[in-house]
């Protein structure tokens, strides 16, 4: 009985280490990668900044041109689009802040990374050359 627990307890082990998937590494995003994404993410956050200021006019011009008729009326009968209109647009502004703020951060790791020639020492037959290397420079703003 003893071997039998054991050897169930081998062999669940084994086939929990041989069924784990290895994760890849991530790859590292190059300049117009960076660029491209804080052009998507300026747009989008442009559009949803406008979209929200449009949303937040047309509420309260909603809520103007009822607002003499709706003293009157029971709350009931009220329309709330108005309001409706006026909250979404809040939202929608609120939503466009985090998307500015990660555009300008891709845009800024985007112009720390650049590939530029860079002169090098090498050393060849004892003696010192100067060569130009290609190389991938990253600047740190401090």
């Amino acid at each position: 009985m003893k071997k039998i627990i054991l050897f169930i307890a081998f062999f669940s082990m084994l086939t929990k280490g041989f069924n784990q998937q290895v994760e890849e590494p991530k790859m590292e995003l190059t300049k117009q990668e960076y660029l491209k994404k804080s052009k998507s993410q300026k747009t989008a956050g442009r559009i949803l900044l406008g979209g929200g200021g449009i949303l937040i006019g047309a509420g309260l011009l909603t809520n103007l041109s009822n607002g003499l008729g709706n003293l009157f009326v029971e709350e009931s009968q009220k329309n709330s689009s108005g309001d409706i209109f006026t909250v979404l647009g809040v939202i929608s502004i609120a939503g466009s802040i985090p998307l500015l703020i990660s555009a300008g951060k891709n845009k800024r790791k985007a112009l720390s990374l650049s590939v530029k020639n860079q002169p090098s020492q090498v050393l060849q037959n004892n003696r010192l050359y100067s060569k130009i290397i290609p190389s991938l420079t990253f600047k740190i703003n401090l």
